[in-house]
């Protein structure tokens, strides 16, 4: 129980407080007022443009497509790494409604069970569960795949969603978004290979890598692929590794499908493998970031993603479309954005770097294609 001075403080901060907002309200009936003069609209008017605005902003910023496969995946296993919050979570929670086995790939244990008791009682699908794996940590990475193979005996759809943006280290002394963000992909992927080809042997298997279009801006320099960029490094430094993180994205994705199609030489390619833009959505990815920079750089982020970010639901629909539609296994390898096969920039189609990236990337993990 607070003394009486600690009270007072109290009572004048709610003051002041609420005294500030009443401020702000009062401004806005004036400019409001004001431009209701100038222009000589009446309210009525004035409030109809504002919902006809409000509408078309809602229609075209912030409401995208929603997938409309209705795919049973009854018998089916499906990992969605990243997914006890944000784009992965409603991609496990429109995939466990699908009536598929649900497994969410995340590190946080308390967070992991929280959301599998939301995604069972929202889907009322019993079958989800969680598989504990730090993406920043090469060892722990090789546990939980030990882990789940152990438990599981097949899976059908890999859904690499766990992202990062951030400077830093891991504990493997990698660059945190090229450890979690490749390396993270390129080691779960790699290392479930056995169990993903086993699988295929009696239905078909897709794998999809969560991209980004920052892959635009990116860039993969290989006497640099290791940057050492710290916690408080600048927003350009840190958007432009980001970029090249999903960049790598999308060569994993192209040189993993090269493979395929040569292990499925003269039959028919039994795992396909997608990579995709989920928009621009209301994520948590850069919240941290933006969090321990102050209030302005939070403010900021808040704003943008109020005014051009879309709900988290629409980020999983390219993530879903890619999972379930019938007939994209001719799309194998391609880059998708909006529910659809996309074109991609001229940094992204030199097949070369590609395959030198998987190169490098064996070196740094000891992970060997077939293994």
């Amino acid at each position: 129980m607070c003394n009486d001075s600690i009270c007072l403080v109290c009572s004048n901060l709610l003051f002041s407080n609420l005294l500030l907002l009443n401020l702000f309200q009062l401004h806005l009936a004036v400019i409001f007022e004001f431009v209701v003069t100038m222009c000589g609209f009446s309210r009525s008017t004035w409030i109809l443009i504002l919902a006809v605005c409000t509408g078309l902003w809602w229609e075209f910023v912030k409401k995208g497509k929603l997938c409309n496969s209705k795919s049973d995946l009854t018998g089916k296993t499906v990992i969605v790494t990243g997914a006890n919050v944000g784009i992965g979570y409603e991609t496990a929670l429109a995939l466990s409604k699908q009536n598929g086995k649900v497994i969410i790939a995340c590190r946080n244990l308390e967070k992991a069970k929280n959301a599998v008791d939301r995604i069972k009682a929202s889907s009322g699908n019993a079958e989800v569960d969680y598989l504990i794996v730090d993406f920043a940590k090469m060892s722990d990475i090789k546990r939980a795949v030990k882990e789940f193979i152990s438990k599981e005996d097949r899976l059908d759809i890999l859904i690499n969603n766990a992202a990062m943006f951030g400077g830093g280290k891991t504990e493997d002394g990698l660059d945190t978004m090229f450890g979690v963000n490749h390396i993270g992909y390129f080691m779960f992927t790699n290392l479930l290979m056995p169990v993903l080809r086993k699988t295929s042997k009696k239905k078909p298997v897709r794998i999809i890598n969560v991209s980004s279009e920052a892959y635009k801006v990116g860039t993969i320099d290989f006497d640099n692929l290791n940057p050492n960029l710290p916690r408080d490094s600048g927003f350009a430094s840190l958007m432009a590794q980001y970029g090249n993180t999903k960049l790598m994205n999308v060569y994993f994705t192209i040189e993993l499908d090269a493979r395929l199609k040569d292990e499925f030489k003269g039959q028919e390619q039994a795992i396909t493998t997608y990579s995709l833009h989920p928009g621009s959505i209301q994520s948590d990815i850069g919240s941290t970031v933006a969090t321990e920079r102050g209030f302005l750089s939070q403010a900021a982020r808040d704003f943008f993603m109020l005014l051009i970010a879309r709900p988290t639901v629409y980020g999983a629909q390219t993530s879903l479309c890619c999972a379930m539609k019938e007939g994209i296994e001719i799309h194998s390898g391609r880059y998708f954005a909006d529910l659809e096969p996309a074109e991609l920039y001229g940094n992204a189609m030199n097949q070369e770097i590609g395959k030198k990236l998987w190169t490098e990337s064996e070196k740094l993990t000891g992970v060997q294609w077939g293994s």
